[in-house]
């Protein structure tokens, strides 16, 4: 104990005197969200089996924190981190934002590194190969969907408060998380200007977001609500909000069409074949019923005309319409099937055994055996020795499908509908004292529960006449705070991410392939983005942090380029 607090104490001298020779004061001066160095404690740990000390400091990253209650308890360090500085740290080097709102749910700081742990970082495991490298670790928390202001009560329909986690809470959480390291960066190694956050499915979708929307004055009045860092008024900041780098696994994005583009994708399985969960007898042994088909080709319809208004672009400049998105997602696949092939080889890519059962197969990624429904006839015309294939697309998806059941349709907003289901992120928005609003044209429509304020039964409105209408357009503002699309779409609307990474796996249902392939090309198309590594991973399902020593790599080279 009295050697631990001795290295604690020379750990923070060594700060304060480097500090002193900059002629600088932590976090700035005089500001309630200076870092007090005083607190740092240091943690002894090993990584990959080399003795590291590590000073971790935990911090509120606001100055009006909201209380949240989760599940009934009172809980207060959902805006707050854990920093985490390895004794190697350089000013300049990295720092890691790690977010953890799985689902877009509300998520507490987690303490990701302890006193005496034995790290792996050829584990998958995200601290130790960001400690490794010499990198600032920062576990971020912050509210999201389930979260209820301080006058709230459970169960939530006697709520007699607010709904502290509609969006854009989750997103500001994180822009105010790094403001924080921005106002306190001469007082911590590690460089505010090579931030990448990181994050899975829910966490990927947000760290899209924050990457694409920095510096977008569309959240000012969230920020200075809680206290950000930089906040001055409603309306202006002295501190930016934008990120170098963004690392997404399965992100779920775009949740205004994620319903739309989950039917083009998956709408017609439904009727052919049996890879509809059954849920409240909407499905016959696992066929979608009349009601859902009817919603899916509805659904799908849409999404034509949405994919073809957002002017994507392909690698050779010609325009990505929605006739042509199913071949973008199937030479995606291709390309990462010849990956595999000459990286892999086929002996372990295809285990012996017949077509349509379970079999164990070679996952890249983790250089592990997993087990598969596998069905090969998807892959044609292999040819092992110079690593190419082609892909038969209708039955790729089939494959996908018949891995895991496919989600409802509605797949992301069913709530108050009659093909409500277990799966939602209706509640992820809405005016403060409510406890959800659906968020596309289908569920809104189809809204048939009496008397909760949503959807054209109370309203009396469709629609596209609520979007008209002064409550539609703060929904509207709302669905747009969370969906990195509109940002990266025009510079006007925020400075994106120079940098981004960005994996999904092979065969994951939790969102369609053509959002993913949407997000990849609205990336590519941004201004000011400069580099994105996308990988439709192989034999990847829904999941994350499975190729971490691969993308703290990329991350490296491209602080090497920039340097």
């Amino acid at each position: 104990m009295k050697k631990q607090k001795l290295r604690t104490g020379i750990a923070v001298l060594v700060a304060a005197l480097a500090l002193a020779a900059c002629g600088t004061t932590p976090g700035g001066g005089g500001s309630p969200l200076d870092i007090d160095l005083s607190t740092g404690v240091t943690l002894n740990v090993t990584v990959d089996d080399a003795a590291l000390r590590v000073t971790r400091y935990k911090a509120v990253y606001v100055s009006k924190p909201i209380a949240v209650k989760d599940g009934g308890a009172e809980a207060n360090d959902f805006q707050s981190m854990y920093i985490y500085v390895p004794e190697h740290a350089a000013q300049d080097s990295a720092i890691i934002l790690y977010v953890n709102n799985s689902g877009w749910q509300g998520w507490k700081a987690a303490e990701r590194v302890k006193d005496g742990d034995n790290l792996r970082s050829d584990e998958n495991n995200a601290a130790a190969a960001a400690l490794k490298a010499g990198y600032v670790f920062v576990s971020a928390g912050g509210r999201g969907r389930q979260a209820l202001g301080p006058a709230g009560a459970v169960p939530m329909q006697d709520m007699n408060g607010d709904y502290a986690g509609h969006s854009p809470a989750a997103v500001a959480d994180a822009k105010a998380a790094v403001r924080y390291l921005r106002h306190n960066d001469k007082a911590l190694p590690g460089s505010a200007e090579r931030i990448f956050i990181t994050g899975t499915s829910g966490g990927g979708g947000l760290s899209a977001a924050v990457g694409a929307s920095g510096n977008s004055p569309d959240y000012y009045p969230y920020l200075y609500e809680i206290g950000a860092a930089g906040m001055t008024s409603a309306n202006t900041s002295t501190i930016k909000d934008n990120v170098f780098g963004v690392i997404a696994y399965c992100p779920i994005t775009d949740l205004d069409h994620a319903d739309q583009a989950y039917e083009w994708q998956y709408g017609d399985l439904r009727k052919d074949y049996a890879v509809t969960t059954d849920v409240k007898g909407i499905s016959d042994g696992g066929t979608a019923g009349a009601a859902m088909l009817a919603a899916s080709a509805d659904l799908a319809a849409d999404y034509v005309s949405y994919f073809n208004s957002l002017g994507l672009k392909l690698e050779d400049g010609s325009a990505l319409t929605a006739d042509r998105l199913h071949g973008a997602v199937a030479a995606l696949v291709k390309q990462e099937v010849e990956y595999a092939l000459k990286n892999v080889g086929v002996e372990k890519m295809f285990a012996s055994g017949t077509a349509n059962i379970f079999v164990p197969v070679f996952n890249l990624q983790t250089s592990r055996t997993m087990i598969v429904e596998r069905d090969n006839t998807w892959i044609k015309n292999i040819n092992p020795q110079n690593g190419t294939a082609d892909i038969d697309y209708d039955a790729f998806r089939l494959f996908v499908a018949q891995n895991r059941s496919l989600k409802i349709a509605p797949a992301f907003d069913n709530a108050a509908t009659p093909l409500e289901g277990p799966q939602n992120e209706t509640n992820l928005f809405g005016a403060k004292d409510q406890q959800y609003a659906n968020f596309e044209f289908w569920s809104w429509n189809n809204n048939n529960a009496t008397n909760d304020g949503i959807g054209k039964d109370d309203t009396g409105l469709a629609w596209n006449d609520f979007l008209a209408s002064e409550n539609g357009k703060a929904l509207a503002q709302q669905i747009k705070m969370s969906n990195p699309i509109p940002y990266l779409r025009s510079a006007a609307e925020g400075d994106s991410a120079p940098y981004w990474y960005i994996r999904y796996g092979l065969v994951d249902r939790d969102t369609s392939f053509a959002i993913e392939t949407e997000l990849y090309y609205a990336v590519k198309n941004a201004a000011g983005v400069k580099d994105v590594n996308f990988k439709i991973a192989w034999l990847q399902p829904h999941s994350g942090d499975y190729d971490i020593p691969e993308a703290y790599a990329w991350a490296a080279q491209v602080m090497k380029e920039v340097k």
